[in-house]
């Protein structure tokens, strides 16, 4: 159950976050606040909906990746830690090709299937950048635009791509969609 009075976990600095156990609670990053509700079948083995977030060392580029990764539990518990060391590894990185490259050969290694989205938020810039693997591109809308902007698809490596999207300068309140878990910033 998620507690509204229950003070939002507010990240620092190098930090990653996150992981498959059940979850209902606010974080905060710098110049963003996330809703994070994961609810697996099994409580005390985990589910396959990973969520993780990261602050880079100098507080500038924070990170939410989230995945759905086909199978449950002990299943997914090495996917689980290379995601968390992934995230940690690419912490200072804007450009998300590596982090997706590394993504990519995990679920290869493990013969797992899964969707997968990743958002790096620049709070100096206020660029806000995704990159979509496995799944169809989230619902997006440019309110200020009244468009929704237009995806570029960025090879990772032969034969594989994701789609990577600069959104770039955004002001005001915004929302992205992701049908599975939901994210709105």
């Amino acid at each position: 159950m998620h507690d509204e009075s229950e003070k939002p976990h507010a990240l620092v600095c190098t930090e990653v976050w996150g992981g498959n156990r059940k979850i209902s609670r606010t974080v905060k990053l710098p110049s963003l606040m996330a809703w994070v509700a994961s609810h697996p079948i099994d409580d005390g083995e985990g589910g396959g909906d990973l969520h993780y977030m990261s602050v880079c060392d100098y507080d500038f580029v924070s990170r939410v990746a989230l995945a759905d990764v086909s199978g449950h539990g002990h299943d997914v518990s090495a996917v689980t830690q290379t995601l968390h060391q992934l995230m940690h590894k690419n912490i200072n990185l804007w450009d998300q090709a590596e982090f997706m490259r590394g993504l990519n050969d995990t679920f290869n290694k493990s013969k797992k299937y899964a969707t997968a989205i990743v958002l790096s938020f620049h709070r100096v810039t206020g660029r806000l950048a995704f990159s979509n693997a496995g799944h169809p591109p989230p619902l997006w809308y440019h309110a200020a635009q009244r468009r929704a902007p237009e995806n570029v698809n960025k090879p990772i490596q032969r034969g594989h791509r994701h789609i990577w999207h600069d959104a770039g300068v955004l002001s005001g309140p915004f929302s992205v969609r992701y049908l599975s878990p939901l994210l709105t910033i």
